[in-house]
């Protein structure tokens, strides 16, 4: 989800995903594909799949607002 504040005439994009909704539904190796090999051995050392998935979501939401602004996505 992503949603629009703005204060002080300032916009600011803010990101968000609900993991819960992606455990059982959406391989975590599928989502690792999409991000560099050197986060995939974290990603998988976490004891929790929700902590995993939170971390994978993150950087995956970090990669899109920065192609959103045209910044440099490499993580």
């Amino acid at each position: 989800m992503k949603l629009s504040l703005t204060y002080n005439s300032e916009t600011l994009l803010l990101y968000t995903a609900n993991s819960a909704s992606f455990i059982g539904k959406v391989e975590l190796r599928e989502l690792l594909k999409k991000l560099p090999e050197s986060m995939h051995e974290k990603a998988l050392r976490f004891r929790f799949d929700r902590d995993a998935y939170n971390y994978v979501l993150g950087r995956l939401l970090l990669k899109k607002g920065l192609k959103q602004f045209g910044l440099e996505q490499e993580l």
